[in-house]
């Protein structure tokens, strides 16, 4: 497709389609960054792009979520899993006093 850059106004004989608008190579990026476009087709993609976005949200540091928080969201998830799959969570406990039995003879012992 050839006009003109809507962003930058220049003729091109290569122009990108972004929805509402088309732009040269040159402007591309700056163009897809920008809030309308953000707005409009974001949450779209951060849903097609679900695990790896929230993960990184969560893990990256850019939660914003105090540890507290996070607990709690994580103590949710673990029991309604142990909901549905009852022997897994008394399997991951069994496991994690294993891993920890030094505190795990310490706390028996302070009873």
């Amino acid at each position: 497709m050839s006009g003109c850059c809507s962003a930058c106004g220049e003729e091109c004989g290569d122009l990108i389609s972004l929805g509402f608008t088309q732009v040269c190579r040159y402007c591309f990026r700056e163009t897809c960054l920008e809030e309308p476009l953000l707005e409009d087709f974001g949450p779209d993609f951060l849903e097609r792009q679900g695990a790896d976005f929230f993960l990184s949200w969560w893990w990256g540091g850019d939660a914003y979520l105090t540890e507290e928080e996070k607990l709690e969201a994580v103590k949710s998830i673990f029991a309604k899993r142990e909901k549905r799959f009852p022997e897994e969570a008394r399997t991951a406990r069994r496991e994690y006093i294993r891993e920890v039995f030094p505190e795990w003879e310490d706390y028996l012992r302070g009873r």
